[in-house]
């Protein structure tokens, strides 16, 4: 018996073999692929609602225990998610408005947001109640100041309605959160927004405190820098003076961080004691300035000027003019030129731009007033400018300058001093005595004023 081989059969049974693996394993990697794409596609969907994310893994080539496993981590992604929408939110929507903001205005504010849906409403209150805590993570620093123990913000809160906690709810659902998580983020809310009052309180007592002991360690470093007994130091510094350092010092530890309560009120009794030995100069000078001064062609006005400086920087300007009024018999406008130097845009306008002319001085007086009125800051004094102006040009009408001061008052940013100072205005015709002693220029601007007055 004799066999033969056929060619033809054995490749067709190798095709064969290769046909069928080949269709074994394509719906395999075709799977892979769906499942690999799919998983893909599933971590980028980040705002889906859950169902539609579970709809879309059920639909993926996976095992069940896959499913499982991707749920579980959906869910994860899903309220990390919601805390960081519910962070997120929550800084960009906190402000300093306080507690007291829910309370004010409500009927007006029900007649404007009646059209409103109810949830919408509901949700609006909720986050009102919120504020004050998303306020005082964003805030600056605490400040030391005192404040007002009936402010709203004091006065203890009612609990929410079911409305408003189930607003509460609906709100961090909205944002991911599974509905179990959702109710206990409701009732932190609700606990906190309870128990803020509480807490105001206690920051409060905490400034008032830290404000005692700032002072009673400045009153200390102070005695010890005057040599001075605690009735003793009001010989050099006066109640108010040591008033007006306290508030500055206070105001410097806020605006600075990073000194201590030993740094700042070192650094105040020295300015104290700068300003206690200014005074007892000044004094002197004040006892001893009399005619002889214009005999001998010299005047105090260096002097003062440098007084000046010295009340300025220990926050006490308010209380150099009225010793310089009452001690030197200067007129408001003339103490206010000494008290409250000018700014340097200010002084280089006069500098530059006032001179002496008979010819057009309402117009010129009305120009003085329009450029200065845009260069006023908080420690300018209006009193002062119109003093200095009036030294360089003897025509200056001052009527018509504070009348328009007095019309855009409004539209300046002016403190209460400056607006006392537009009620005081012009200065009198008759120069003071101090004036004259004071300021060289009185002796000409007296004899042109008895000679010919003011000309239009």
């Amino acid at each position: 018996m004799s066999y033969s081989i056929h060619p033809a059969s054995g490749i067709g049974r190798l095709g064969e073999g290769f046909g069928r693996g080949l269709s074994e394993q394509l719906p395999k990697e075709v799977e892979r692929y769906r499942l690999a794409s799919g998983l893909k596609n599933l971590s980028s969907m980040q705002e889906n609602d859950p169902l539609e994310q579970m709809a879309y893994i059920a639909s993926l080539p996976a095992t069940p225990q896959m499913i499982q496993t991707f749920g579980e981590l959906l869910k994860m992604r899903n309220v990390r998610n919601a805390y960081g929408k519910s962070s997120s939110q929550e800084m960009s929507g906190g402000s300093s408005e306080g507690r007291e903001g829910q309370h004010q205005d409500s009927k007006q504010r029900m007649n404007r947001e009646s059209s409103m849906p109810k949830q919408e409403e509901m949700l609006r209150q909720v986050a009102q109640a919120q504020k004050p805590f998303q306020a005082q993570e964003s805030e600056s620093p605490p400040q030391i100041v005192q404040e007002n123990p009936l402010a709203q913000k004091f006065v203890p809160g009612v609990r929410w309605t079911p409305q408003q906690r189930n607003a509460a709810v609906s709100k961090y659902i909205n944002q991911g959160f599974l509905p179990e998580k959702a109710e206990q983020l409701a009732s932190n809310d609700e606990e906190r927004f309870l128990g803020s009052p509480e807490d105001y309180r206690k920051q409060m007592e905490y400034f008032d405190e830290q404000r005692k002991n700032l002072n009673s360690e400045f009153d200390r470093k102070l005695q010890k820098v005057l040599q001075k007994s605690p009735e003793g130091t009001f010989q050099d510094i006066t109640g108010e003076m040591q008033a007006n350092i306290e508030r500055s010092m206070q105001r410097d530890l806020r605006e600075n961080p990073n000194l201590t309560t030993d740094d700042i009120t070192s650094k105040w009794a020295a300015k104290a004691l700068e300003t206690a030995k200014a005074k007892k100069e000044f004094d002197t000078t004040a006892s001893t300035t009399g005619i002889e001064s214009l005999i001998k062609g010299k005047t105090p006005l260096k002097k003062l000027e440098q007084y000046s400086r010295i009340f300025k920087d220990s926050g006490n300007s308010e209380e150099y003019k009225k010793m310089l009024v009452s001690k030197m018999k200067l007129s408001q406008q003339g103490a206010s030129d000494i008290a409250f130097e000018p700014n340097k845009k200010i002084q280089k306008y006069i500098e530059e731009n006032i001179s002496p002319s008979p010819n057009s001085t309402i117009n010129r007086s009305l120009k003085y007033a329009k450029d200065i009125s845009k260069m006023i800051n908080s420690g300018d004094s209006l009193l002062g400018i119109a003093h200095r102006i009036k030294s360089k040009d003897p025509f200056f009408d001052e009527r018509e300058f504070f009348d328009l001061l007095r019309e855009q008052q409004e539209d300046l940013s002016l403190n209460e001093r400056q607006r006392r100072e537009i009620a005081e205005g012009e200065s009198d015709i008759i120069p003071h005595w101090g004036d004259i002693l004071v300021f060289p220029f009185y002796l000409t601007e007296s004899i042109r004023r008895a000679v010919g007055g003011n000309k239009k």
